[in-house]
């Protein structure tokens, strides 16, 4: 028999609702204005979503609700969500509010901690498990996830309203981290091919097509996910979970299987070494081919081994900022690194081309590189690639930049240089052949042509998040090259961690 709630346990509970503040989102388990609850409900409803469920649960919740409701169906989604109460994951994630993100950003000018306050968009929280929403959806259990320049960018709110990736409809919250190491825990009544245990690799979380449940347009039929016509198309479930959430669901399109001997490291770095491929790819080198990859922290390392891969006799250069850096891309088959003084002087000294110096610090490289990757992204690096490589060369930018940076692009019409971008990955055709990114990326780890265990060098639990972004935002002080978040286990030891 459910027992009756006693008045000791509704006065707790009235407390208890005089300290709390009205959830934000109260749809977010699919009720309306909190008005329209029974007052009795609505002061649990309350109290629950504020984080406030370890007050009740030695004081009968869940027989309460029971009674309250009585059966009635109308409130049996709120008695289903207080019943998973305990099912609530450590996430991060960033809810996509211009307005917040604008005051959040002019806080930051005056304190750094303004990014992890609780008026800031950047959210360290506990959410509610999701569940597999569809038939074709998989749920997987997230172990650990590679930090990544993208997520960085977002944790630092190194947005600008004014780029043009903000007038595409995109996502209402953004959960951060896709380098995965996770397997799967459930999945959909339509899902056939992927089981529980199976180790997966996630190919982002960009609204698509498929994702969407929609007739995939061209580029999304023909695998080119990240490119996609119509991602106003519908809607991603709101409560998906991220790399950097105990849990997390996406559609089967956005998993790639790893095959059953995958290490933790080689799982972590098969997605970077997808969009390294995915880079290279885009101007495939050529035996004696001089090569400048500006950047040498994971990015830029993970793109000089798939070259190398791809093509042994290509001349890479890197450039780099540390010395860590510089002996691990040495270590790599780099033929040359720069690292420091007058990079204009030392280009033109490795390349044999011809320097010129104008007014006003003007300079201009005539030879230079046959192909120049830029795995920074900022206005300065992009300007300086354009100025670094031969006429006709190529520039392949695939460092992520969310700011609107100025630039001189008369290189490109003056040198008749090939520019072109990257977005992750997706499908490729090298060699007279159609094959993914992570194909690509699988079969190079596969093959040992890729070195991944080296390239991690710092893990933190989840709880330091901020000591991940300080490490990887400071590289002088340690040799940082791959952090690793340790997600697995999370919940539990989090809520003693924080509570």
């Amino acid at each position: 028999m459910t027992p009756v709630l006693d008045t000791q346990t509704a006065n707790m509970i009235t407390r208890t609702m005089s300290a709390t503040v009205i959830p934000r989102r109260l749809e977010s388990i699919g009720f309306g204005p909190s008005s329209l609850l029974p007052h009795p409900v609505r002061l649990l409803y309350y109290a629950g979503l504020e984080g406030n469920a370890r007050v009740f649960e030695n004081v009968g919740l869940l027989d309460a609700v029971s009674v309250i409701c009585n059966n009635d169906a109308k409130h049996s989604r709120l008695h289903k969500w207080l019943s998973h109460k305990e099912k609530r994951m450590l996430s991060i994630y960033v809810d996509i509010i211009p307005l917040k993100i604008a005051l959040t950003q002019v806080s930051a000018k005056i304190s750094k901690n303004a990014i992890w306050s609780r008026f800031s968009p950047l959210k360290v929280g506990f959410l509610p498990e999701p569940d597999v929403p569809g038939p074709e959806w998989v749920k997987v259990r997230v172990h650990s996830c590679g930090l990544c320049g993208s997520d960085l960018h977002l944790l630092k709110l190194d947005i600008n309203p004014r780029s043009c990736i903000a007038a595409i409809p995109g996502m209402e919250r953004i959960f951060l981290g896709h380098e995965l190491f996770c397997e799967v825990v459930e999945t959909g009544d339509a899902v056939s091919d992927v089981a529980v245990g199976d180790r997966l690799a996630y190919l982002g979380f960009f609204p698509n097509c498929k994702a969407l449940g929609a007739t995939p347009c061209a580029p999304c039929a023909e695998g080119n996910y990240t490119l996609c016509l119509a991602p106003d198309k519908g809607k991603l479930p709101f409560n998906r979970g991220g790399g950097f959430s105990e849990y997390m669901i996406a559609h089967r399109s956005q998993w790639v299987k790893l095959p059953a001997g995958f290490t933790e490291d080689q799982a972590l770095l098969t997605e970077p070494i997808a969009v390294a491929v995915h880079a290279a790819l885009k101007s495939p080198p050529r035996a004696g081919d001089r090569v400048l990859i500006i950047g040498s922290g994971t990015v830029g390392l993970n793109l000089l081994q798939v070259i190398k891969a791809l093509e042994p006799e290509a001349r890479v250069t890197m450039l780099a900022r540390y010395q860590a850096q510089e002996e691990k891309a040495l270590g790599f088959g780099a033929e040359k690194v720069i690292r420091g003084g007058d990079l204009y002087r030392a280009v033109a000294d490795d390349t044999g081309a011809r320097l010129f110096c104008g007014m006003m610090g003007s300079r201009m490289i005539l030879g230079g590189y046959d192909i120049v990757h830029d795995t920074v992204g900022s206005g300065n690096t992009f300007q300086d690639a354009l100025r670094w490589v031969r006429s006709r060369g190529s520039v392949i930018l695939s460092g992520v930049e969310l700011a609107t940076p100025k630039f001189d692009f008369a290189p490109v019409w003056h040198q008749e240089i090939h520019v072109t971008g990257i977005n992750c990955h997706g499908q490729e055709h090298a060699g007279g052949v159609s094959r993914t990114s992570f194909d690509w990326a699988i079969e190079l780890i596969q093959q040992g042509k890729i070195d991944t265990a080296s390239l991690i060098s710092h893990r933190f639990p989840l709880k330091r998040i901020r000591d991940a972004v300080e490490t990887m935002t400071h590289k002088r002080k340690e040799p940082t090259f791959k952090i690793v978040m340790d997600v697995s286990g999370g919940v539990q030891a989090e809520i003693s961690a924080i509570g």
